[in-house]
Parts: C-alpha cells; sequence; structure tokens
C-alpha cells in the first residue's frame, strides 16, 4: 500500500515523540552532569526516551506494535488535563475516523 495523506499526521506525531526523545537525551546528559538530581528523575527520562523513540520508529515503519504502542499512549495521555485529553481525543477520532489500523502491518 502506498503513504496516503491521512498518514501525514501520524507521521508528524511521529516525528514530534522522536524529537521529544532527543530533547530528553540532552536533559539526560545535564542531570548527569548535576549531582544534585534525584536518580529517580534520571530512571523516568531514560523510559520516556526509551519509549518515545520506540513509538516513534514503530509508527514511521509503519509496524502494527507501532500503532498499538501508540494508541497506548494516547490512552495514557487522557490523564494530561486539559491539553493531553485534547490531543488524546482529537487523535483517537482520526484514527477511527480514517480506519488507520489498516496501513499498519
Amino acid at each position: 500500500m502506498g503513504n496516503p495523506g491521512y498518514l501525514a499526521p501520524i507521521n508528524l506525531f511521529a516525528k514530534i515523540l522522536i524529537w521529544a526523545s532527543a530533547i530528553g537525551l540532552y536533559f539526560i546528559y545535564l542531570v548527569l552532569t548535576d549531582p544534585s538530581f534525584d536518580s529517580d528523575f534520571v530512571v523516568f527520562l531514560v523510559v520516556m526516551v526509551v519509549s518515545h523513540t520506540i513509538i516513534g520508529v514503530g509508527l514511521l515503519l509503519r509496524k502494527r506494535w507501532g500503532f498499538f504502542l501508540f494508541k497506548g499512549y494516547l490512552f495514557v495521555l487522557y490523564a494530561g488535563i486539559p491539553i493531553g485529553t485534547y490531543i488524546a481525543i482529537r487523535t483517537l477520532k482520526y484514527i477511527r475516523s480514517h480506519k488507520l489500523e489498516r496501513y499498519f502491518s
């Protein structure tokens, strides 16, 4: 299947996730050079960087596991009231209305 225009917003979301992980890597570098930060914060940053990278790459490669991880990410994003909830609702409606699951193998 070709790359339909319906996937453009999802591809943009994937690129934003990958950029967020790159910024997270920079923050990890800053945290590791400053001993005043708690180790729990470093663990949180590492988990966020890894998860954003995996989801972003999975979406860009149009893998089914990437799509399901992305949907799970959106359900977690519901808790980010009000902006996260708005983004999650709009994105899930977009995914359902265009039946985007069929483009991921």
